[in-house]
């Protein structure tokens, strides 16, 4: 491909027949969901135009579910750079006619025996097979003077394989992955040997979702490394046989582990082996490092507050999602000790409805995941943003209606915050309503503020400053802000890069009042994108008169996008007029003009000035 893509989306070429072989573009990063599934006729897939082997090219980073699934004729050895992190679910299904088998049949991806640096070995799994008896999991060229590690074992690698009995870790090397479902449904599964202990090596790093789902027959307890950054949802869900009463109280499963101090492993919160769980609270066990994703979800007859302690690091998605029960929660209990927290997942806490109390975020924070607080509508107090926050996902705050205190960037000029995200603090109507100023700067590097970001804001107040770096306003971005005053302008100052402002970005805001003055780069205004806000305006017995000022670079003016607005000049500085949608103009005043450049005239009268 030309277009040489950082990303192919879900489905792009599924059961596409007539493709024969497919060059993968340099910069490719990620591929998405069953991007070429059930293409029965590809043969070739490579990241060069040569060769029938599989290479993929060195930046790629996640494979994800049945990308190949189904492509039966897909022929070759199978390269995976050392850049990928993630093979999910599935994703070589069916292509047996693939190299690199054991004699059991379980695919491994191949090492390059002139740059072997740059590759990594996988476990990709069994691609459709049936595997009965033990497996060992090791590289069929692994000899025993020449161990070659393993660094992951894919998605569902051996889900479903009831016959599967004995596994043995012990010549993989250091596992540094074991992705979604690798042994889920693998009922008749246990550790090799008389060990009652479930081991990983010293290198894990990610646990995936359901990655022994039903796996009743394992028993014994869990031994997790301290280099554990990432666990999925329920890895051990319906493990009933790990139900030993000093890691499983209640049905809420824990790993092996004390504080680092006194042992190599980490003591993680696994979550609920099975859905019968007793009202066990909320207190963690002390050095509890990690909650598993969905460890609690939809527990509903668990009551009181959440205790986190200092040494919690990462809570993962879905851990408390939909526990309505809850009414309150600490994430630093004692003020004398930093806090470690790090990562909040994905609709951790989203749907806790009677979740009450201060929200205070500590300064540790590096990411709060989407949907994070969605829907915690009894949660009070300021929004707090360390400057270490690099990502906050979409409707993280959502609903979030009883916030009222003000929302506080720390550190604006020095955080790496880059991006806003879709409806992430949309419908917090109260916030702001206790503080005078209502907002803080916001992070001077954020290039794009997305839709709905802060809509329905409607007790945020003071004067809207955007940031300094900021390319894009989106969809109702700002739509109902009714509690911003002022000016609202862009030329000569912060943001220096606004390019582009969607519909209704600024719609409703009828108490930003006075001049609109839009800067040099801007390019499109979408449709009502400043319908009610901005122009003349009476305060007593005065009417103030107002002036809106277009820059040369802009291109097009939406439909009604001044709605309801009256200004008494109209400046504009392009000699080529924009393309104007309909209405788009305000009202002029009755000695109202618009200004326009020398010798541009007939552009103007062409255009619907």
């Amino acid at each position: 491909t030309n277009a040489d893509p950082n990303s192919i989306g879900t489905e792009a070429q599924t059961s596409w027949q007539q493709i024969t072989k497919v060059i993968l573009p340099n910069k490719l990063e990620t591929i998405e969901k069953s991007a070429f599934y059930n293409c029965t006729a590809l043969v070739t897939v490579t990241s060069n135009s040569t060769g029938t082997d599989l290479y993929f090219p060195s930046g790629l980073k996640t494979i994800s579910e049945k990308v190949f699934e189904n492509c039966s004729k897909l022929k070759g050895k199978v390269f995976i750079p050392n850049s990928v992190t993630r093979i999910k679910d599935l994703a070589f299904k069916g292509c047996t006619l693939l190299e690199g088998k054991t004699t059991q049949g379980v695919l491994y991806s191949s090492i390059s025996e002139t740059n072997p640096s740059a590759y990594n070995a996988w476990c990709i799994g069994m691609c459709g097979a049936t595997l009965t008896g033990d497996v060992v999991i090791k590289h069929p060229n692994s000899t025993e003077g020449n161990l070659i590690p393993i660094y992951g074992i894919a998605g569902a690698a051996f889900m479903n394989s009831t016959a599967l009995a004995n596994f043995s870790l012990a010549e993989a090397g250091e596992i540094k992955v074991i992705d979604n479902y690798a042994f889920s449904g693998c009922t008749a599964l246990k550790q090799a040997g008389t060990s009652n202990v479930l081991a990983f090596g010293n290198k894990l790093e990610t646990l995936g979702s359901y990655a022994f789902q039903s796996c009743s027959t394992i028993t014994g307890y869990v031994n997790l490394p301290y280099t554990l950054k990432e666990v999925g949802v329920l890895p051990f869900f319906g493990c009933t046989g790990l139900n030993n009463p000093t890691y499983c109280k209640n049905g809420i499963l824990y790993s092996n582990g004390t504080s680092f101090e006194q042992s190599q492993y980490a003591q993680w919160c696994l979550g609920k082996i099975t859905n019968n769980v007793g009202n066990a609270g909320f207190t963690l066990r002390n050095n509890t490092i990690g909650i598993a994703g969905g460890a609690f979800k939809d527990i509903k007859t668990f009551t009181g507050s959440i205790s986190f302690d200092n040494d919690l690091k990462y809570i993962g998605d879905s851990a408390f999602e939909n526990c309505t029960s809850l009414y309150g929660f600490s994430f630093v209990i004692d003020p004398g000790k930093q806090p470690t927290l790090e990562i909040i997942g994905d609709s951790a806490f989203a749907s806790c409805t009677g979740l009450g109390g201060v929200l205070k975020l500590p300064e540790s924070l590096t990411k709060i995941g989407a949907h994070a607080f969605d829907g915690c509508s009894q949660v009070t107090g300021s929004i707090d943003i360390g400057s270490n926050v690099t990502s906050i996902g979409e409707y993280a705050f959502n609903n979030c209606s009883s916030l009222n205190g003000s929302l506080n960037f720390t550190n604006s000029d020095l955080s790496n915050l880059t991006r806003i995200e879709k409806g992430t603090f949309l419908n917090c109507s109260s916030l702001g309503s206790h503080d005078e100023q209502g907002i803080t700067s916001l992070p001077r590097k954020v290039t794009l503020i997305d839709d709905e970001a802060f809509a329905g804001c409607t007790s945020l107040k003071g004067e809207l400053n955007l940031p300094e770096f900021l390319e894009t306003v989106g969809v109702q971005a700002f739509k109902g802000c009714t509690g911003f005053t002022g000016t609202f302008n862009t030329s000569g100052t912060a943001p220096l890069n606004l390019k582009y402002i969607g519909d209704e970005a600024f719609a409703g805001c009828t108490n930003i009042t006075g001049n609109i003055s839009l800067s040099e780069g801007l390019e499109m205004i979408g449709a009502s994108a400043f319908n009610g806000c901005g122009g003349c305006h009476t305060e007593g017995t005065t009417h103030t008169k107002a002036t809106l000022t277009f820059p040369a670079s802009l291109k097009f003016i939406n439909d009604h996008a001044f709605a309801d607005t009256e200004f008494s000049t109209i400046i504009f500085n392009g000699e080529t007029a924009p393309k104007m949608g309909y209405q788009w103009n305000p009202k002029l005043c009755e000695d109202g003009r618009i200004i326009i450049p020398a010798n541009s005239k007939d552009s103007y009268f062409e255009s619907n000035v």
